[in-house]
């Protein structure tokens, strides 16, 4: 892969319960490097169903305000960019 080129991961996600303070479920990352993760993706709950949330390497997610329904399955496709640079 060369750098400045993005990377996709599609998932069926289809979640029966939620935290209400939210935690990431599924990211990118090598957890043998410490806590080298990022592309993450959250939930939490909200109302009668949850919001997604994402970061990219942040132990808290910055969530969306669509209203997803529990039990239901959903695609979900994460796309991160891979940028050359210290602070990329």
């Amino acid at each position: 892969m060369l750098l400045e080129d993005a990377f996709y991961y599609p998932f069926l996600l289809n979640l029966s319960s939620v935290t209400a303070t939210g935690d990431y479920f599924i990211s990118l990352g090598d957890p043998t490097t410490g806590n080298a993760y990022f592309a993450r993706v959250f939930a939490k709950t909200s109302g009668a169903g949850y919001n997604i949330g994402i970061a990219k390497a942040a132990a808290t997610g910055t969530y969306g305000t669509t209203l997803y329904n529990l039990n239901q399955t959903y695609l979900v496709v994460v796309r991160y960019d891979f940028v050359s640079g210290s602070s990329n």
